[in-house]
């Protein structure tokens, strides 16, 4: 029996019978209700993201900080709450849910995760980091990672003119 790849959904890989419930239960800790880690381990902020998209079963779409996260920006808190776009309204600790309407073009695929583009991703961050300092911060980290123009954030808010916050962005 090899390392399971994790995060993991422990109902999955039990199904499959990847791993006894047991094994899972001592080599293991759940991070969200149902989605395993080592126990021990510390989450990067991707992994915690990736976490966060298992725990609603593959629906929702990871947004702000998480995405960016998971666009290769750098510096992304790990100890932050993951962001996801999702119609729950109870989310389990560590989990941020936005209900923000999406649009297809906004909605891109990274290593098979629904993940928010870089440019909807900069509208985000924008709106919702509290200082200006830290919010260029965040999105001077994402530009370097994914070139977008402020062109490209602009499109966004375009599509979006009656979102909240647009002052702070």
């Amino acid at each position: 029996m090899g390392e399971l790849d994790w995060p993991f959904l422990g109902a999955e890989a039990l199904a499959c019978k990847a791993i006894p419930e047991r094994a899972m239960r001592s080599l293991y800790e759940a991070v969200y209700p149902g989605v395993y880690v080592p126990w021990g381990v510390e989450l990067t902020a991707s992994q915690r993201a990736r976490a966060a998209w298992l725990w609603s079963r593959r629906r929702a779409v990871v947004t702000g900080q998480s995405a960016a996260a998971l666009l290769g920006a750098k510096w992304v808190d790990p100890l932050a709450p993951a962001e996801l776009a999702y119609r729950n309204r109870r989310p389990p600790a560590q989990i941020t849910v936005h209900t923000d309407r999406l649009l297809d073009a906004e909605v891109l695929a990274v290593d098979s995760i629904s993940v928010t583009s870089p440019a909807r991703t900069a509208f985000d961050i924008g709106r919702r980091t509290t200082t200006r300092l830290q919010a260029l911060q965040r999105l001077d980290a994402l530009t370097n990672a994914t070139d977008i123009k402020p062109s490209d954030v602009e499109a966004v808010i375009a599509e979006h003119s009656g979102a909240r916050s647009l002052l702070r962005l």
